[in-house]
């Protein structure tokens, strides 16, 4: 059993409960109490009355799902108007909130709210009370949790998973598939034995996933909440009873989606077996407009059209004719340049593609606004074109990721943020000589090595072609490192050549001289470490010689609770400056960060 005689460790698992009824309380939203004690209610009206429905358990309501769609659990009522498909929970008053799709009604809906419930580790204190929650002591152990990121390339999402292990000597668990809590959210949450539990860290949040058990013990894996976005992007059909004219090979052909800048996107005959004028959509237009469109060629040959302002255009046959062309024999050869959104900063699109395809609205319940703001003042331009319907949401932020050098995860505090590679931002922490706890493991992957990058932008839809941009600059230095030269080609959605020469160049100042990756274990269960972050160290001299702190980039960093103790893997960015700034978030009374206005830490900047 784990050594934690002064720590606290609560897993929790959300438990789908069945809610059958709810009240109007504004326009879009509803809510029931989940109480033990009598309420009033004031409705619409004004008028007041007794609400006597008692639970005999209290809840902590921490997640809730409506005809199997999970609804987003936001942190204020302000916040839940904003909010499509999302829920709020009120633990002073035991109310719950929910804003229904377009705020329509909940009639014969299928809703279930997830109670948290929870088990945790035998302690000296004897309690186990949580928010009057009792957290029955029956955990074994945890794994170590890890987070990480792709060392040599960008946008890969590296999922992460943690495992929980229970006492089962009595058949506790045997009944653990009868309850379906597989998908359901989890949480571990770590702090001070002694600790109340809004005190506690939320060091890991997931879902439910594989389990295994036997008569002395239960094990079960806790997924990475971002493997949840499996959903497809392009999922609106062209069905025959909007398009009734539609030929038989375009029916239930998904709608493209598409974000901006797009180069000869097939244009889809909406009634090709109807009469002139012949109309075709270019991509669907459910979240977003079309911001303009720039040519329309058939089979090549430019043409005249007619804009129908809803993400579709009309051409006559005595159009094509002008064209050099003829309709109906040549409807499946029109294509067309045009700009799908009146955005195409990479950061934009990844917000607008977790907003409209996972209902996360841009709002610090879900997001790191201080981060993601700033990746988005120095993100790149680019484009998303999706013509399959088999195109995961995790994939479709993947490549916008690549294209701009971000990374995209769920940070320590349960939110969603992104951060774009700068190998000249500020120091986030120091590591001084006395705090290492093992010596240095150091690999290298040479064999990884590249001296040139061929970066293709600006695709064609329909040709599958790309413009390139050779950037080999690297080669002779490359060639004096390792006697021998290495190419590899990156597609990308990126629109102009200097945007593909930026890119080059992340790869290539990474690529070109394959630096070491560092592991080593430092003192101390280090919450605030995040992938990315920016360590000042000297993580390979050795003790005999004098230390000289260099700044590197945190790969990945796992951190085992039972011990105290974190690993880290590290990889060297530059030289130190004169004067490197670490930035640390401003603690109070009882060591938890302050927050502004936005539920965002207030940051302190010190010399290093």
């Amino acid at each position: 059993m784990a050594n934690i005689e002064n720590k606290t460790i609560l897993w929790e698992i959300d438990r789908p409960l069945d809610l059958s009824l709810t009240l109007s309380y504004e326009a879009g939203i509803w809510f029931w109490v989940i109480t033990n004690t009598i309420q009033s209610i004031t409705d619409d009206n004004g008028q007041t009355g007794y609400y006597s429905y008692i639970q005999e358990q209290v809840y902590s309501i921490k997640s809730l799902s409506v005809d199997n769609v999970s609804y987003s659990r936001v942190l204020s009522l302000s916040d839940l108007r904003l909010t499509d498909q999302a829920f709020y929970y009120d633990y002073s008053t035991t109310r719950l909130y929910i804003h229904f799709t377009d705020t329509e009604p909940p009639l014969s809906k299928e809703i279930f709210y997830g109670a948290a419930f929870g088990y945790t580790f035998q302690n000296f204190s004897g309690n186990y009370y949580y928010n009057d929650i009792y957290y029955e002591p029956r955990l074994l152990n945890t794994s170590n949790l890890k987070k990480s990121i792709d060392p040599l390339f960008w946008g890969l999402i590296a999922f992460q998973k943690s495992k929980i292990s229970a006492i089962n000597n009595d058949g506790h668990f045997d009944d653990w598939r009868d309850k379906n809590l597989y998908g359901q959210q989890s949480r571990i949450l770590f702090g001070n034995s002694g600790d109340n539990y809004d005190d506690l860290d939320i060091i890991y949040e997931g879902f439910i996933s594989d389990d295994s058990r036997t008569f002395e013990d239960f094990t079960v894996e806790i997924q990475d909440l971002r493997k949840k976005l499996t959903q497809p992007v392009a999922v609106n059909l062209l069905d025959s009873t909007t398009y009734p004219n539609i030929k038989d090979t375009n029916k239930n052909k998904v709608k493209p989606v598409a974000y901006g800048s797009i180069r000869g996107a097939e244009a889809i005959c909406l009634n090709e077996n109807g009469s002139s004028p012949y109309q075709f959509m270019l991509c669907d237009t459910d979240f977003n407009n079309i911001s303009s469109i720039t040519t329309v060629y058939i089979d090549g040959a430019n043409t005249s059209y007619t804009d129908n302002s809803d993400g579709t255009i009309s051409i006559t046959s005595a159009q094509a004719t002008a064209a050099g062309k003829s309709f109906p024999s040549d409807l499946s050869k029109v294509t067309a340049d045009f700009v799908a959104t009146s955005f195409d900063n990479g950061v934009d699109i990844i917000k607008d593609l977790l907003k409209n395809y996972n209902g996360l609205e841009y709002i610090s319940s879900f997001w790191n606004l201080t981060e993601v703001n700033a990746a988005q003042s120095v993100s790149r331009d680019t484009s998303l074109y999706i013509k399959n319907g088999n195109t995961k949401l995790s994939k479709a932020i993947e490549q916008v990721a690549f294209d701009i050098d971000a990374r995209v995860f769920v940070n320590n505090q349960g939110l969603y943020t992104i951060r774009i590679y700068d190998e000249n931002r500020e120091v986030d922490h120091t590591i001084e000589k006395d705090e290492w706890l093992s010596y240095p493991e150091i690999e290298n992957n040479a064999s990884e090595f590249l001296s040139s990058a061929i970066i293709e932008f600006n695709p064609d839809v329909k040709s599958n072609s790309y413009k390139t941009y050779v950037n080999d600059s690297f080669s002779d230095s490359v060639f004096d490192t390792y006697k021998q030269l290495k190419t590899e080609t990156f597609k990308t959605g990126l629109q102009n050549e200097t945007d593909a020469q930026a890119k080059s160049n992340v790869i290539l100042n990474i690529s070109s001289d394959v630096q070491d990756i560092i592991t080593r274990k430092v003192r101390g269960y280090k919450n605030n470490y995040e992938p990315t972050d920016f360590i000042l160290c000297d993580p390979i001299t050795r003790d005999s010689q004098a230390e000289n702190k260099s700044v590197y980039e945190l790969m990945s960093v796992q951190r085992d609770i039972s011990k105290g103790e974190t690993v880290l893997d590290l990889r060297f960015v530059r030289e130190s400056t004169e004067t490197e700034f670490i930035y640390t978030s401003l603690l109070d009374n009882n060591n938890s960060p302050i927050k502004d206005n936005n539920n965002q830490d207030i940051i302190t900047k010190e010399v290093a």
